[in-house]
Order: structure tokens, then sequence, then C-alpha cells
């Protein structure tokens, strides 16, 4: 749950500038240790965040 939340929140932080980059992506699945692609992070972008993912609080 919490790798997965990490995933969301740093994707969002990504996705500022509407822009995932190469170094974003690797950024992200360094810290992870995974093998995400633009196209996960991209998937998030219909999804809203109302209240912090519950592993955060």
């Amino acid at each position: 749950m919490v790798l997965d939340d990490l995933f969301k929140y740093f994707s969002y932080l990504g996705l500022g500038d509407e822009v995932i980059t190469d170094n974003e992506l690797n950024f992200i699945n360094e810290l992870l240790n995974s093998n995400y692609t633009i196209g996960d992070i991209l998937n998030l972008t219909d999804d809203e965040i109302d209240d912090l993912p519950p592993s955060f609080e």
C-alpha cells in the first residue's frame, strides 16, 4: 500500500507541468525499485486526490 501511494504521490508531482520526462520516470522507478512506464503515470490523470492516502495519515 505504501509503495502504491508513493507512486501516486511522485507521479502527481511529475505531472505538475502535465509532462513526464524520462528523468522523472527514472527517478520514480529508482526510488521505488520498479518498472513503471509513462503510460502508467498518465493513467493517473483522471484520478483526483481529495484526501491523504491512508498510508500517509
